[in-house]
Order: C-alpha cells, then structure tokens, then sequence
C-alpha cells in the first residue's frame, strides 16, 4: 500500500507543518504496516462476524418529534430571518 499524503490533505482540508506531516507519515506508515500484516492472515475456516459483541444491537424507536421554530431559532447560534446559517462551503 502507498501512502499519498497530498491527497489525504487535500481531502481532509489539512495544513500540517514540516514536523506534523513527518509524524503523520510515520503513524500512517505503520497503520499500513499492521494493515498488510493483518491481509495475510488466512481467514478461509473462519466466519465472518457482523457484529463484535454476541448480543444483538439495540436501537431507539425512530419516533418523530415536532418542534416549535421559534423555540429552535432561539437556540441557533447564527440565524438570517427565519433560516439557520451554516458554514461556507467551498
């Protein structure tokens, strides 16, 4: 595995500087490392699992809710007449 650090940069909008780029390369190169370890293993005998635990995964009801929304423009922190503001986006 290669690791463009460019690209991964410009993906996640980052500017590091000489020392930060130098150790992200090298945890980044490990993580590759222990990722090629971890392709070699022979799992051909062994089931794949879906979930880590052994108990089913519990959700919360998707029960809708209503608000008032002029109770929600009072809490936003940036707001244009009735609209919530959000950031640029570029």
């Amino acid at each position: 595995m290669s690791l463009d650090l460019d690209h991964l940069k410009r993906l996640a909008m980052l500017e590091l500087s000489a020392d930060e780029e130098a150790e992200v390369r090298r945890r980044l190169s490990k993580i590759l490392e222990y990722l090629g370890k971890l392709r070699s293993l022979d799992l051909s005998g062994v089931e794949p699992m879906y979930a880590a635990g052994e108990a089913e995964a519990s959700y919360r009801p998707d029960v809708p809710e209503s608000r008032d929304p002029d109770e929600v423009l009072r809490v936003v922190p940036r707001r244009k007449d009735r609209y919530v503001r959000g950031p640029k986006m570029a």
